[in-house]
């Protein structure tokens, strides 16, 4: 054994009775012992070499001496200590999606609860992803129960916990949907009056329906500014937002500024919602009228979610610049953007006629004949 002064550890190798002969026998490995907190740890150093076991007893205690844990702390973290952490990130970060965080913490528990967190190895993750494959879940879905179990280990990075290095699956179910202008027409006419206005509204701010657009007020309509706006509380980037009152948008206000004060006249109650009920409450589960209009109406599977991709193609098809146009609607990223920003064959045709259009007005162009 090689001792050192008191407080600095010591490096030695364990002795062992031969079970064939009964000799004691020395290990051929170095261990390494030192105390935290007047608790006694001692550990295999992994090296047949003095000076290697020695540099690792040095490093262990420099770990020790910035507040690291133990190996037998990092040990004690469960699976239910990382789901608790990633519950308390949200809740104090004010982040949205907890309904969608407690989906994928529930299908994590079904494979991980109880397990050390030690133990969810990229073998296991790998394990996990399969299995969920199998069962017929979408890629995407499966990434994101991943990214949940990763981002809880991040929480957890500082006090010892690799983090999982496991490569997201591909995904190849990218939605194409949209909706035309016509198309629009069409299903206005099929969807009760209450579901019309966040409708086209959504169609032309491209505002996600239920967390940005129903849950607007008239506190959040500033007439004398001419925008209509998001807190950085409200949105999902958590970056504030504004939209100019078009003409449209304008339009779209007014009429719901009727129907308040139709409602307020006959209830005498105040409807603080942009977007309500007859009743004058706020609008929260339109999925089931939606869902019925837009089979009337020959749009069947036809989601919500598509008005968002619709309004920027429109402002595509409007030449609007791309940093505006994420601006308006929200994406921090151009390839998320990119992701909404669906070429349709009108979007083609007509970005060929400015093609040819600037062709044309080229002065000193000349037709040279391909064939002789």
């Amino acid at each position: 054994m090689s001792r050192r002064k008191a407080g600095q550890g010591y490096v030695f190798k364990p002795k062992y009775k031969d079970k064939k002969t009964g000799k004691q026998k020395e290990s051929a490995t170095w261990w390494c012992g030192y105390s935290i907190r007047s608790e006694k740890y001692r550990e295999s150093t992994g090296h047949t070499s003095h000076k290697a076991a020695v540099d690792f007893l040095n490093e262990r205690l420099r770990q020790i001496g910035k507040n690291k844990p133990s190996p037998k702390e990092i040990e004690a973290i469960t699976f239910e200590d990382l789901m608790e952490a990633i519950r308390g990130h949200y809740t104090r970060n004010r982040l949205k999606g907890k309904r969608r965080l407690e989906s994928a913490i529930g299908v994590l528990s079904r494979s991980f609860e109880g397990w050390a967190a030690v133990d969810i190895t990229d073998d296991a993750i790998e394990a996990f992803q399969t299995r969920r494959l199998d069962q017929g879940r979408a890629p995407a879905t499966v990434n994101w129960d991943v990214s949940t179990l990763r981002r809880a280990f991040r929480l957890f990075k500082k006090r010892g916990l690799t983090v999982p290095d496991v490569k997201s699956l591909v995904e190849n179910n990218v939605r194409q949907g949209f909706v035309t202008e016509k198309e629009l027409q069409r299903l206005l006419t099929e969807l009760p009056l209450v579901h019309r206005g966040w409708t086209e509204f959504c169609f032309v701010t491209g505002w996600r329906v239920d967390s940005e657009a129903l849950s607007r007020t008239w506190a959040h309509v500033d007439q004398e500014n001419g925008f209509i706006f998001l807190n950085p509380n409200e949105t999902k980037n958590a970056k504030p937002r504004r939209f100019p009152l078009i003409e449209r948008v304008r339009h779209i206000l007014d009429k719901q500024w009727e129907r308040k004060e139709q409602i307020e006249r006959q209830r005498q109650i105040i409807v603080p919602w942009v977007f309500m009920l007859d009743h004058g409450g706020p609008i929260k589960y339109p999925e089931k009228s939606w869902k019925r209009a837009t089979k009337a109406a020959g749009l069947e599977g036809l989601l919500r979610h598509d008005l968002r991709r619709a309004a920027i193609m429109n402002m595509e098809r409007a030449g609007l610049p791309r940093s505006t146009s994420m601006a308006l609607s929200g994406h921090l990223s151009a390839s998320i953007y990119n992701r909404y920003c669906i070429q349709s064959e009108q979007m083609l045709k007509e970005g060929g006629a400015r093609l040819q259009a600037l062709h044309d007005a080229t002065p000193d162009r000349k037709v040279i004949p391909l064939t002789r």
